[in-house]
This record gives structure tokens, C-alpha cells and sequence, in this order.
């Protein structure tokens, strides 16, 4: 695309669209809205679209988590937009793994994500589900509201001096190292393939191996994007490995971690609490760890806040705008 392009590029909205940003971005786009269904019913309607209103330059989803999502965007729903012209798709929020990336890439479509948006907000919730891990803190409430008192036998730990081990030191990651509750508390070890900043100088953080910081982390938190490689990243070997009375948190994606491994290790007492945001078969959840009483759970709501939704379409329509005009948008997960 032209970076001198005055022209206004077609767009697919799936979802629905405001009539005050649909003015705003007016002189660079022309928008058609299609309503967000399910899979089968996005199959059926897509080739009509591009028949009758298209072809589009970009998709973008406005989506509405209360409905059918079409996942998964890939080669069989999104071929008819593929093959008249499509270059660009953005969903929202910082998780691709519903996306076939590599059928994008490969016909030189550009996929961009949301990793703003939700970065800070998946951080505090994280910094936040360390500490009530650390307190037994869901533990506390569930003995107060059975007319209890204090339980002094949950063996709340004391976050300083514990060994907090971060798999995934991306901007999520990075920032949650940087929370002032963790960061004065926690030695941190990090794992991550490749670090996209030197290791820090500081004498509390290091990067390690992902089998060195499962033997000498306290505290383990998953931060990383759900790959091929990541998916059952946290399995029955690596359980093994991990300390005696270790604590897991995960706000990245329930794949990352074997849940059947994970319930069993917690049973067996060598996982001490979990607290989780994500669940392998969401929205389903493993039975044992509804029953768990170490386990703190919550319904992949780390991000949802009274101004989530109006950041992440902001967002979206940033990264559309520069695509717009320079044929880059600003947080491209792949480059054609």
C-alpha cells in the first residue's frame, strides 16, 4: 500500500459500529457492517458479503463477548475475503491464538493485536492473584463465611524472600516484576526464549531456563502467548520438577497448562494453591479444581474494567487508521 494513499480502504466491521467513529474515520474508510454469529453461520454469510458488498481491504471485530464468536479465523472462513484482496484483520486484545497466523502470513495479510489495552490491566490482576495465593486469601474468606475465624493452618506465605518465576517476560511480564507489592518482595527469575530487552542488572532478576526456574521458584506465573510450543508448556514432568508446596498462577491461557497434571498435583499436595484465570476448556472448568480448596479461580475476567471496552475498540481503530495510511498498523503480530 501506497504510504502517500488518499483513497479510502474498504472495510468489513463484524459487529457493530457507532455512528460517531464511523463519521470520524470517514475520509479513510469505507465501512460495511456485518453482524457477528457463530462459526457455521459466518461460513454461510461471508462469501455473500464479499459477492454482494465487497471486496475488503480490512476485517476488523467489534466483538461482542455475550455472543457466538466465529472462531477460528482461519483458512475455510476466511478464504472468500483472501481471495478478493484482503490485507489486514484485527480482533482485539493481545491473544492470537485463534488466528491461523501462518495461513495470514503466508497471503501477505497482516494480523494486529490489542497488547496495550489489556497489559496493565492482566498485570495488576496478576500482581493481585500472587498476593491472595501468597495469603490464602480466598481460603480466609471461604472460613469466615463458614462462621470461622482466622485459619492459622493454610500456611500463608511470606511473598519476601520467595523465589517468583515469571515463564513469559514480555510487556505483561515485565510490568508485573515491576508492581511495588512484588517487586520489593519477590526475587524474580525469568524464562523466555528470547528476551526482547537485556537482562536486567538488578541483583533480584535474572533469566533461567524454564527447568531452572520450575526447581527454584516459590511462586510460578504463566505470562505467555498460547503457541504450538506453549501448549501443555506445564505438564506432569514439569510438575515433578517444581517445589514441594509451590504456588501457580496463570493469567495467560488454560492450554498452557495440563489441567488434568495440574489437578492431580494438587491433590497430591505438591502444588500448595492456584490461582487461575483461564481454563483449558473454557468455559468449562476441571471439575477437581471447582473442588480444590486451594484453588482461587475467576472466569478470564483479569482485564474487565468499567473502560476495558472503549480502550480496546481505540485501540483497533489506531492500529486500523495506521494501516490506513502507511500500510503498517502499530502492533503488528506478524510482517509480510
Amino acid at each position: 500500500m501506497d504510504k502517500a494513499q488518499t483513497s479510502r480502504i474498504r472495510v468489513l466491521v463484524v459487529g457493530s459500529l457507532d455512528r460517531e467513529r464511523e463519521q470520524r474515520y470517514s475520509e479513510i474508510m469505507q465501512f460495511h457492517v456485518l453482524e457477528q454469529t457463530s462459526y457455521q453461520e459466518a461460513l454461510a454469510r461471508i462469501p455473500m458479503t464479499v459477492k454482494e458488498s465487497g471486496p475488503f481491504d480490512a476485517m476488523i471485530y467489534l466483538v461482542n463477548w455475550e455472543k457466538p464468536f466465529p472462531a477460528p479465523l482461519d483458512e475455510r472462513l476466511l478464504q472468500p475475503l483472501v481471495k478478493a484482496g484482503l490485507k489486514f484483520i484485527s480482533v482485539g486484545g493481545a491473544g492470537y491464538d485463534r488466528v491461523d497466523i501462518d495461513y495470514l502470513t503466508a497471503n501477505g495479510i497482516i494480523y494486529a493485536n490489542n497488547p496495550r489495552t489489556v497489559m496493565h490491566r492482566t498485570a495488576d490482576s496478576t500482581a493481585m492473584m500472587i498476593l491472595m495465593a501468597c495469603k490464602a486469601a480466598t481460603q480466609q474468606e471461604r472460613s469466615l463465611r463458614e462462621g470461622k475465624w482466622a485459619n492459622r493452618a493454610l500456611k500463608a506465605k511470606n511473598p519476601r524472600g520467595l523465589t517468583l518465576g515469571i515463564v513469559g517476560m514480555g510487556n505483561i511480564g515485565s510490568i508485573v516484576r515491576h508492581e511495588d507489592s512484588l517487586h520489593e518482595a519477590f526475587t524474580t527469575t525469568a524464562e523466555r526464549a528470547h528476551p526482547v530487552f537485556a537482562p536486567s542488572e538488578e541483583k533480584n532478576y535474572e533469566f533461567v531456563s524454564l527447568d531452572e526456574l520450575l526447581a527454584r521458584s516459590d511462586v510460578i506465573s504463566l505470562m505467555c502467548p498460547l503457541t504450538p510450543s506453549t501448549r501443555h508448556l506445564i505438564g506432569r514432568s514439569e510438575f515433578e520438577k517444581m517445589k514441594q508446596d509451590v504456588i501457580l498462577v496463570n493469567t495467560s491461557r488454560g492450554p498452557v497448562i495440563d489441567e488434568p497434571a495440574m489437578v492431580d498435583a494438587l491433590n497430591s499436595g505438591k502444588v500448595l494453591r492456584v490461582a487461575l484465570d483461564v481454563f483449558e476448556n473454557e468455559p468449562k472448568v476441571h471439575p477437581g479444581l471447582l473442588a480444590h480448596p486451594g484453588a482461587t479461580l475467576l472466569p478470564h475476567a483479569a482485564v474487565l474494567d468499567d473502560t476495558l471496552e472503549k480502550e480496546n475498540v481505540d485501540e483497533m481503530f489506531a492500529n486500523l487508521e495506521a494501516f490506513a495510511r502507511t500500510g503498517v498498523p502499530n502492533t503488528p503480530v506478524n510482517l509480510v
